[in-house]
Formats: C-alpha cells, sequence, structure tokens
C-alpha cells in the first residue's frame, strides 16, 4: 500500500507523518566511551552473492576500530566538510561535526534564534538554511556573512563542486503546497546575493500544487557533476553542471511513485504516494551511496553503492532501521554503529551556554538560570496542549524522582500561555516539580523545533545534550546514562565548587516557590 498523508489548506508547509520520522531527529543520549586505538590498515567489505546474482555486504555492528567517514546519523545525510569532517545536523537542529575516529563537536554558529533546518561546511565558509528558508552564509568561525531570499521554498543545501558557494535541492521532509506558473529550476547554484544560477527545470505533476514534493530530493556533487535522487521516484541521475544527463540508474523497486496525487479520503484531502530515496552521499572509498526504502516498508531500509562514472548498481545492503546511523571506511566496509556509542555527547570545551532566562514559577516565587550553577540540571520544555508531553512527563517524573544525588535538578519551563492550562495539567497528574512560566515565549529564545524539548544542563551552565519529542523507555534509558555520566564527571571546576558552596543543593528552586 502507497503511504497516505492528510493535508491542510494549500500554502502551508507540512511534513508527512513519515517524514516527521525520518527527518525530525530525536537527540538521543549516549554511553560515554573510552578512546579505542585505531589499526593502521582498514579491513575490506565482506560480500556474499545473493540467489540472483545480488552482491549484498555484510554489515558490521561493532564500533570501527580503524578511520571511517560517518554517512548518516540517525537517518540524517552526514556532508563531507573541510579537514576530513562530516557535518550533520543534530537531534534538535543543532549542527554537529564529526572527525574520521568518530570524535564529536559542535561549532559555534552565530544565528542567535534562528531554526536551522539545513546546513553545509563548504570551502568559503558555512552555508545554512534557516527554517524561514533563508540561506545565510557564514565564515569559518560562523560569523554571518550575507543572506539570500526568495529560493526553494524549503531547501536543502549541499557543498561541493567547483567555483565555491553550495547547490539547492528542495527539501525531502518539508513540502509547501503553492503554485506559481512560471517555470521553475530543478536545482540552484548560489554563490552570493547576486550570484545564483539555475538548473533543469521542475517537473510539472498533474496536480500542480504538489511540485515542491514532485521534485524534492536528495543531492551529492564532486568536481563538475551532480548527483540527484528524486525523493518519490527509483532513480539516480548523473547531471553535468550545465545539465547534461550522463546516466540514469533505476534498480525496479516496487514503491516508486511516478507522481504524488492528492485523494479525498472520507470527505478530506490526502497525498498518495511513498518515499523512495531517503539520502545520498559520496564514501571514502569515492563510490556513491544511496540510503532508500527496500519496498512498501517505512520501517526498514537500504544501501546501495553505484560506481559514480557509469552507474553501476555495486552491491548492497539490508538495514534493520530507517534511521540509521552508518559509517564506511576507506575500502568500504560498512559499519552500522549504535547511537549510544556514537553520540558520546559535545566536547566540554565545544558546549553552549545556556542562555539566560529569570521566569515566574507557577505557585510563587521567581527561577533565575543562574541559581543552577553548581549542579547538573535536567530541564523539560513542555505545554499542556502537547500530546506527546503528557505521555513523556510521567515517565520524566519517574526518573527524576530516582537519581538520588544533591548535585542533581530537575526543572520545566512551560510555554502555555495561561498560567491556569499548566496548573490544571499539574494537578491532574500530581506533580510536585517546579514549573517556570515561558507564556508562550520561549522558543524566540531557545528556537526548539518541537515539544517536548529537554536539555541537560552541566554545572557550568552550558548545554550536555538536547532531546526532541518522545521516544519511550529508551530515551528516559538514554537521558539517564548521560545525567549520571554528568554527576560523574571530575573535571566539574572550581568555579562549578565554588556556585555549589554558596548555593547548597534543593535550595534554589524549591526554596524561591516557597517565597
Amino acid at each position: 500500500m502507497r503511504r497516505s498523508h492528510a493535508v491542510g489548506r494549500a500554502g502551508v508547509a507540512r511534513s508527512a507523518r513519515l517524514l516527521v520520522i525520518l527527518g525530525s531527529a530525536f537527540g538521543i543520549g549516549v554511553l560515554a566511551r573510552s578512546v579505542v586505538p585505531h589499526e593502521p590498515e582498514p579491513r575490506p567489505p565482506v560480500i556474499t552473492v545473493a540467489d540472483d546474482g545480488a552482491s549484498v555486504i555484510t554489515v558490521d555492528t561493532s564500533f570501527p576500530a580503524e578511520a571511517v567517514d560517518l554517512l548518516w546519523l540517525q537517518g540524517r545525510t552526514a556532508q563531507p566538510a573541510t579537514g576530513h569532517q562530516r557535518s550533520v545536523l543534530g537531534g534538535a537542529g543543532n549542527v554537529l561535526l564529526f572527525d574520521r575516529n568518530l570524535r564529536l563537536r559542535q561549532p559555534r554558529l552565530h544565528l542567535g534564534a534562528q531554526e536551522v533546518i539545513s546546513a553545509a561546511r563548504g570551502t568559503d565558509g558555512w552555508w545554512v538554511v534557516t527554517g524561514e528558508s533563508i540561506l545565510l552564509h557564514l565564515d569559518e568561525d560562523g560569523r554571518p556573512l550575507g543572506a539570500v531570499e526568495g529560493l526553494f521554498d524549503f531547501p536543502t543545501v549541499v557543498a561541493g563542486g567547483q567555483g565555491g558557494g553550495v547547490w539547492l535541492v528542495r527539501s525531502s521532509s518539508l513540502f509547501s503546497f503553492n503554485w506559481t506558473p512560471e517555470p521553475a529550476p530543478l536545482l540552484l547554484h548560489v554563490a552570493g546575493p547576486a550570484d545564483i544560477d539555475s538548473l533543469g527545470v521542475a517537473t510539472v505533476p498533474q496536480h500542480v500544487l504538489l511540485r515542491e514534493m514532485a521534485n524534492a530530493g536528495h543531492l551529492a556533487v564532486r568536481g563538475d557533476t551532480l548527483f540527484y535522487a528524486p525523493f518519490i521516484r527509483d532513480e539516480l541521475i548523473a547531471l553535468t553542471s550545465r545539465g547534461d544527463t550522463l546516466w540514469r540508474a533505476t534498480r525496479g523497486l516496487p514503491q516508486s511513485t511516478e507522481e504524488p496525487k492528492f485523494e479525498v479520503q472520507d470527505g478530506r484531502p490526502v497525498l498518495d504516494y511513498h518515499p523512495v530515496n531517503l539520502g545520498l552521499t559520496f564514501g571514502p572509498d569515492g563510490m556513491l551511496y544511496l540510503l532508500s526504502t527496500p519496498e512498501f516498508t517505512t520501517s526498514e531500509s537500504r544501501l546501495d553503492v553505484f560506481q559514480p562514472a557509469t552507474g553501476e548498481l555495486l552491491r548492497t545492503a539490508y538495514l534493520n532501521t530507517s534511521l540509521p546511523s552508518i559509517a564506511v571506511n576507506d575500502l568500504g566496509r560498512l559499519y552500522q554503529v549504535d547511537d549510544f556509542s556514537l553520540l558520546s555527547g559535545i566536547a566540554v570545551d565545544d558546549r553552549e551556554p545556556l542562555p539566560a532566562f529569570d521566569l515566574a514559577l507557577l505557585g510563587g516565587g521567581r527561577i533565575r538560570s543562574d541559581q543552577l550553577m553548581g549542579r547538573v540540571t535536567l530541564i523539560n520544555f513542555w505545554a499542556s496542549w502537547c500530546e506527546p508531553c503528557r505521555e513523556e512527563m510521567p515517565a520524566l517524573d519517574t526518573l527524576q524522582r530516582s537519581i538520588d544525588d544533591p548535585a542533581f535538578e530537575f526543572l520545566t519551563l512551560n510555554e502555555d500561555v495561561d498560567p491556569e492550562d499548566a496548573a490544571e495539567f499539574m494537578e491532574m497528574f500530581g506533580f510536585d516539580f517546579p514549573a517556570a512560566l515561558g507564556r508562550g515565549g520561549l522558543k524566540a529564545t531557545y528556537h526548539y523545533r518541537g515539544l517536548p524539548f529537554t536539555l541537560l544542563v552541566d554545572r557550568e551552565g552550558r548545554i550536555v545534550q538536547r532531546w526532541i519529542g518522545y521516544q519511550g523507555p529508551e530515551q528516559m534509558d538514554a537521558i539517564r546514562t548521560v545525567i549520571h555520566a554528568e554527576l560523574g564527571r571530575d573535571d566539574g571546576g572550581a568555579h562549578a565548587q565554588h556556585m555549589a558552596a554558596q548555593n547548597p543543593p534543593h535550595v534554589g528552586m524549591h526554596d524561591a516557590m516557597a517565597r
């Protein structure tokens, strides 16, 4: 069966239900790991021949001991960046960099409260797409150089190719249902506000409001060749930078959708389509890696390796999730990396400070962010109207009660405009933890992508990890692991110890509530 997706009013951006799963990243906390010595030589892939003659890669589930490139992080494509690194969006829209030892750091990008939906590191600095679909050009230190507007409604930015700048393709996770009669390009190349070139012509489906979805896809660039994989069609196309087709590859996948359509079910318009291609990038072996759905399923994926010069399908791997974290070594050996081992948190020196707040507390009193100094604090953003929050909050309450450490605090920041709604929620569930009142204004400061949103803050007031959404017991276990790892960190620093001494544990917030 194809995937049907209910559609709201025209012109309003929506992401399909599967795309929420595939595109919204849920930051999952992880186990701290020790540094593993790396072997000098990479190991070759293990390949078997299937009954139909296809070459199948055996996926290695151990943590790689040799140098590798991260290709996907929880289903999000990791793009090549400078210095043999890979850049990828984190679970809450933050930009992450991984080196070839899979060590993680977070670059400082001076974006204020702007949401990030796509980012790439090119030879001429950073290029970032904001939630308002503005393309920002930043220097190597993350400081703004310029901005470009009026591009695709929801562009994905891809670095690479000759001459600097970046390429843009329509997002496969966010769509708009607008229609303008003018012809539209398939791809865009941007080197600056006055230096924009178009490539190809977007196809126009029978249902013209679905033009953005029909032309959404994934892009990889090497030299003067572009490789484009449509989101809903079983195709991989190699193009010159002038738009000439070099080759076109297909795999005979039954879920391929020639074009999306509107249907009416129970009096409501829905979208009839099925996703095919989920991501595209180059590996360190020079081969082209294409992540896709295997057939009519959204719980598994397949990874195909293509020869970029000819489009020949070399080998295939089958994965047990549609949100894999995948790394590849120089010989093409494929690793499906455990997220808990991979996301070991931002290096202490790279952690960004928690934006300051001074908020009223539900029930009276106030709480300031500086009162958290000297403690490890779990902060949860929620609202009474948020259904996942209703499911998550009891689990968070159980978690916070289970951590018996005077250096740990739990604080919630409520986004209801009317505090009475928050009070009714707290009374309904019998919660007694501190709830600060944001009155609907927190997103402008913390630019989260949705609720619930959870932060772990260290003793120095810096963000350790982010989680967006609720993913059940596994996420709670992950949060617990990171909390205990941070509580056990032995380099809390003299400043943190001084602040803890000046503000004894469990005095700041709870005492403020009583004032």
